[in-house]
């Protein structure tokens, strides 16, 4: 019935207070939604740190004899 993309754009609008597009109720409690953003927030920060990691090692092996 609704594009997944529009549905994920209306459901993180509410900034906790998610509701439903057809009859409005409450889809994710204000709690959820923060323990969610808290998960994707380590998640991002996990993935900066591996990504500098890589880069840190990759510039190291490129000035080694064995690459």
């Amino acid at each position: 019935m609704f594009h997944e993309s529009c549905l994920e754009k209306w459901l993180m609008h509410g900034k906790g207070k998610s509701t439903c597009p057809l009859c409005r109720s409450v889809v994710i409690s204000e709690n959820v939604f923060e323990k969610h953003m808290k998960v994707e927030d380590e998640r991002s920060r996990n993935n900066a740190f591996e990504e500098e990691l890589a880069i840190l090692l990759l510039s190291t092996l490129k000035g080694s004899r064995f690459c």
